[in-house]
């Protein structure tokens, strides 16, 4: 992995250039985290194993008991088919590690899964305003706003 984020560091970064990296759940790892930052740059990763948080607890409890405040109508491909669904949603800021981070949790009801979970190194704000609360969150980052949710669909 330190390779790939070199080698992207290299053909897309540049002087005045910050890079946010987005990976999948295969890329949730301390060492990843750590090389991102130490470039100076930012991340968005989808969460795939649970952790201890700073504050005490863990990413699962704090990630089942916020609240989602926030709602979008979405189409998702269940079984085969498209269907409209409410997806929810919310995120405060943790403590992973010794790093500040924020925790986006998302969850669609009638599915009846636990949700997603990401953790990003940007802010992440609302347009409400406070943890978790008023609007479609945004993370910002590089003096760009850049939503988390557009058109009703994950961007």
């Amino acid at each position: 992995m330190e390779g790939a984020i070199e080698a992207a560091r290299e053909r897309l970064g540049g002087v005045g250039r910050r890079l946010v990296y987005v990976a999948d759940r295969g890329f949730d790892d301390r060492k990843v985290f750590g090389q991102v930052l130490a470039l100076g740059e930012e991340f968005v990763v989808r969460v795939y194993r649970d952790r201890k948080l700073g504050e005490g607890g863990s990413l699962a409890k704090v990630a089942s008991s916020l609240a989602l405040p926030c709602g979008e109508e979405v189409e998702l491909r269940v079984g085969g088919r498209y269907q409209r669904v409410r997806l929810h949603f919310g995120w405060r800021e943790v403590e992973v590690e010794g790093r500040r981070l924020h925790l986006v949790v998302c969850r669609v009801p009638a599915l009846g899964r636990r949700g997603e979970w990401l953790l990003t190194s940007l802010p992440v704000r609302g347009g409400g305003g406070g943890a978790g609360g008023g609007g479609v969150p945004q993370a910002v980052g590089g003096g760009a706003v850049l939503p988390a949710f557009e058109d009703g669909a994950g961007a």
